[in-house]
């Protein structure tokens, strides 16, 4: 699951050089991946000697199972990384509260800041800062973590039962979402007007690539409550992916 660095470094050796790299280092999307400390590390250092601004989204950070994995920043002497996170994973997403750690960039980001947002929601602010300083946020954090993992793994199972042999899922250790591969030959594009039609939906996996690498995975969100409903969604899915075939 770690990032290839000699690719990367290859990458970065190019004229133009690039100028900023954008990882979602923990419980990626869709893959679910999460990057060793050591790989973290070991790319915090290529991206200083090649002066390239790493911006990290941690939007899925607070969610890890066993807790929130270390951060590309931890390991930031430099101001190379700007780590991004939001609330909208774990609190709320109509609150649109989120935080940057700018690093190097801090004068520019503030500029930025106030061109583009002046004034931010501030009752939602204070509110969120409340459930943070009476320690409700980490109780809501462990609540949380605890139902997706169950609402992961009723997802992996009825995929399991009802998917055609040779589907492979994600065993993401956080988050909430599955990157399923389907046998080859399979289109998944092609399947998503006829899921809508049966009351189902997924994201295609070609949306995740500039190629076409990925035609035959999608990915499966299983943010909800698994309910006897969602498991017909996911069973009237498997009937479309079956009829495909």
């Amino acid at each position: 699951g770690d990032i290839d660095l000699e690719a990367l470094e290859a990458l970065f050796k190019e004229q133009p050089r690039p100028r900023a790299l954008v990882l979602m280092p923990n419980f990626a999307n869709p893959s679910g991946l999460t990057l060793s400390d050591a790989n973290k590390q070991a790319l915090v250092t290529l991206v200083q000697r090649y002066d390239v601004t790493l911006i990290e989204d941690d939007v899925m950070g607070d969610l890890g199972f066993e807790g929130p994995p270390s951060r590309c920043k931890a390991f930031d002497t430099s101001g190379h990384v700007m780590s991004v996170s939001s609330f909208s994973k774990t609190l709320a997403p109509g609150f649109r509260i989120g935080w940057l750690l700018p690093g190097r960039h801090h004068d520019e980001a503030l500029t930025q800041k106030q061109l583009m947002t002046a004034v931010s929601p501030s009752i939602t602010q204070f509110a969120t800062a409340e459930f943070l300083r009476h320690g409700h946020y980490e109780h809501h954090l462990r609540q949380l973590r605890r139902q997706y993992r169950q609402q992961l793994e009723h997802l992996q199972i009825a995929i399991e039962r009802t998917f055609p042999a040779g589907t492979r899922a994600s065993r993401p250790e956080g988050g909430f979402v599955l990157w399923v591969q389907l046998p080859r030959g399979i289109d998944t594009e092609q399947l998503y007007e006829p899921a809508l039609e049966q009351g189902t939906s997924f994201t295609p996996g070609r949306l995740f690539s500039t190629t076409t690498k990925f035609r035959n995975y999608m990915r499966l969100c299983a943010g909800m409550p698994w309910t006897t409903r969602v498991e017909r969604s996911v069973q009237r899915l498997a009937q479309v992916i079956d009829s495909a075939l």
